[in-house]
């Protein structure tokens, strides 16, 4: 099975100093296994989605749709959750 490789890049962000930018991983869905083409800022998916069509020039609308944004967590939710989990409360039932 081969693997597509993964290429990151930074885009500037297309948020306004009003809107909150959060950070999207950009996945395209093919057959298995998906094809993470990388990240970037975005105040919502659909733009984060915008983004990633005019960075990588994606012209075909089939291509396009096949197109998936995830919201990444932000560094302070991140390393509260890495805190608990090291301090052993996080995730308990």
């Amino acid at each position: 099975m081969t693997h597509l490789p993964v290429r990151s890049h930074r885009v500037e962000p297309v948020a306004t100093s009003k809107t909150p930018s959060y950070r999207w991983r950009i996945t395209r869905l093919t057959a298995t296994p998906a094809a993470d083409l990388g990240t970037v800022e975005a105040p919502d998916a659909e733009s984060a989605i915008k983004v990633e069509i005019e960075t990588f020039k994606i012209t075909d609308p089939n291509k396009q749709q096949r197109l998936a944004a995830r919201r990444l967590p932000d560094n302070a939710a991140l390393l509260k959750q890495m805190d608990e989990i090291a301090r052993g409360i996080g995730n308990k039932k």
